[in-house]
């Protein structure tokens, strides 16, 4: 949703894109918006894909219930990319509001659960998280057993050759311009 209505021809005539991560979807079985357009692009122009699930668990059963939703959704599909469980700010405002205490052991055992799911779908699981909640709210084991998809900007131009910590993945922007994509 956050990109809009994404011109996937202009992505791939670009030259800048390799693969894409798209949000199937969100909490208790919400698709994406978009999701269905964008996994049907890719795949119509080959372009790789790996997609991400915006959790709002507040409780490992309910983590694993997303991660079955989103096996759900991606059935039809061939990924090329990992499932990611993102879990951020707006997931631990969410279970504030529901009387739910944030700890790292609740945040771990929610990503746990939810990797675990998606491995035992089938399916190459991936931790994203950002420098703060690596550190303060999921236990380290986590990015030793599970692929870690890092939002980390560093200050001034960075050396793309060395991400800050070992990672699958390395998003070091996210004011980034894409032809065919109206939005960062």
């Amino acid at each position: 949703y956050a990109q809009g209505e994404i011109d996937w021809e202009t992505v791939k005539n670009s030259g800048l894109v390799d693969f894409a991560m798209i949000r199937a979807g969100y909490g208790q079985g919400s698709l994406d918006d978009f999701w269905l357009r964008n996994v049907q692009e890719c795949t119509r122009l080959k372009i790789p894909f790996g997609v991400y699930w915006f959790s709002y668990a507040y409780s490992p059963e309910r983590a694993k219930r997303e991660a079955q939703y989103c096996l759900g959704a991606i059935a039809p599909y061939k990924l090329s990319y990992p499932v990611a469980f993102d879990f951020e700010y707006a997931s631990a405002d969410y279970i504030a509001k529901k009387g739910v205490t944030l700890t790292k052991q609740l945040a771990s055992d929610m990503a746990r659960a939810f990797l675990d799911t998606i491995k035992a779908g089938g399916q190459h699981p991936m931790l994203y998280t950002n420098a703060d909640y690596l550190s303060r709210y999921f236990d380290a084991s986590l990015a030793k057993d599970y692929d870690v998809w890092l939002a980390q900007w560093p200050t001034g131009t960075p050396n793309l050759s060395k991400p800050p910590r070992e990672c699958g993945i390395w998003q070091y922007a996210n004011d980034g311009v894409v032809p065919g994509i109206t939005a960062n």
